[in-house]
């Protein structure tokens, strides 16, 4: 039986009377959209709090700072603060010239940015390039990102190259 089918069928559970009740297919609907949004919820909900863990200052994120001279430590912390604030664009940018500066932090920041989606493009030959880039100059956390990548390439975003 198809849903339009379904919506003229009266549940005698329901209504012993089976006159002016709602119908079977309303209840069974409004249950599975209910489920639905709240899975949706949910899910939402994990994935923004992983992103905003990833985001948190932390002991191995202050070790990768330290490598970094002021100007570059300037930028990251800028654009951490845009990423936080919602400007990922504006947060990609800073992260991208703290890139070209030569900050493995900054490569692997850009690169979750380009994996995750969020506020731009995703784009998984970008972020295993960035990834890439930083774990060959010794980045544990770029390391243990290119094992969950799946794609092998070379290609550089547009503001690396």
């Amino acid at each position: 039986m198809s849903i339009v089918e379904l919506k003229n069928v009266r549940s005698p559970a329901l209504h012993s009377d089976g006159v002016g009740g709602r119908s079977f297919s309303t209840v069974t609907l409004h249950s599975v959209a209910r489920k639905t949004a709240l899975y949706k919820i949910f899910w939402l909900v994990c994935a923004e709090l992983l992103f905003v863990l990833c985001s948190l200052p932390c002991q191995a994120y202050e070790e990768d700072l330290a490598a970094d001279p002021p100007q570059v430590r300037a930028l990251l912390n800028q654009a951490a603060a845009l990423k936080l604030s919602g400007e990922i664009r504006r947060a990609a940018t800073l992260y991208c010239k703290a890139s070209r500066l030569g900050s493995l932090e900054a490569q692997y920041r850009l690169g979750m940015l380009y994996l995750s989606g969020k506020g731009m493009l995703k784009n998984l030959a970008f972020a295993y390039s960035l990834f890439s880039q930083a774990a060959q100059q010794g980045h544990a956390r770029a390391q243990d990102m290119l094992e969950t990548i799946s794609i092998r390439t070379s290609v550089l975003p547009p503001c690396m190259v």
